[in-house]
C-alpha cells in the first residue's frame, strides 16, 4: 500500500510540475493606439492562476511566477520558479511532499509587440522530496528531473493585461532515490526513467 501511494504521489507531483507551463505577460504599446513608435516595458511578470487555484484547493499549495525579459520586438527570455507542497495524514498513514522547479525558455512571436501567435522552446528542471510512513513501513525519497518542451500558443493583449493559451509536448527524464525498510520498495523506485509529457495552459498576466 505504501509503495503504491508513494509512486502515485511522485507521479502526480511530476504531472503537476509539468502542467505549470510558463506564460508571458502582455502589454499594449502606444503604437497600438496611435500608430506611433511607442515602446514596451522590458520586464514582464505573471502567474499561473489555474494551477494556483486548483492545486491549492485540493491541498497542494502552489506558487508559480514567470519572469520574462524582452530580447527584441519578437522574442523574449523566460525564467519561471515554482514551489509546491503537500501534507497528508489519514489514520496511521502520513506523507509530506515538497517540490521545487525552475524553467528557462525562449519565445519567438510571429509579429511584433509580443502578442499573437508564438512558438517557444523551454527546459524544465524539478526536485521532489518525500517522506512517508504507515504502521509497517517508512520511506524517504527524492526525485530529480529535467526535460525539453516545444510549445505553440497565442496571446491577446488588453491594455497592460493579457490572455494567453498554449499547448505542447516534451520528454521528461527522472532519477528516483528511495530509502525504505521495504526492500521491494527500494528495488522498484531506485531507478531512472523517461516519459513523454504535455502542457495545455491558459494564463492571465500583466506587463509592467
Amino acid at each position: 500500500m505504501l509503495k503504491k501511494l508513494i509512486f502515485l504521489t511522485i507521479s502526480l507531483s511530476i504531472v503537476a510540475f509539468a502542467q505549470v507551463t510558463y506564460q508571458t505577460n502582455g502589454y499594449e504599446s502606444a503604437s497600438d493606439n496611435n500608430n506611433g513608435s511607442g515602446s514596451e516595458p522590458g520586464l514582464y511578470i505573471g502567474i499561473h492562476p489555474v494551477s494556483l487555484l486548483i492545486l491549492t484547493a485540493i491541498g497542494m499549495p502552489t506558487i508559480c511566477l514567470t519572469i520574462e525579459k524582452t530580447i527584441s520586438q519578437k522574442s523574449s527570455a523566460i525564467i519561471r520558479p515554482i514551489f509546491l507542497s503537500q501534507d497528508i495524514s489519514s489514520g496511521d498513514f502520513e506523507m509530506s511532499t515538497f517540490v521545487l522547479g525552475l524553467t528557462g525558455g525562449y519565445r519567438h512571436y510571429f509579429r511584433k509587440q509580443h502578442k499573437g501567435l508564438f512558438i517557444e522552446g523551454e527546459l524544465q528542471f524539478s526536485y521532489l522530496d518525500l517522506e512517508a510512513s504507515d504502521s509497517y513501513n517508512y520511506a524517504n525519497g527524492s526525485a530529480i528531473g529535467f526535460g525539453p518542451y516545444l510549445m505553440l500558443g497565442r496571446k491577446w493583449t488588453f491594455g497592460s493585461m493579457a490572455l494567453s493559451i498554449d499547448a505542447g509536448i516534451g520528454l521528461n527524464f527522472y532519477s528516483l532515490s528511495v530509502d525504505s525498510n521495504d526492500e521491494e520498495l527500494n528495488d522498484d523506485l531506485n531507478e531512472s526513467l523517461s516519459a513523454f509529457g504535455y502542457d495545455i495552459n491558459l494564463i492571465w498576466s500583466l506587463g509592467i
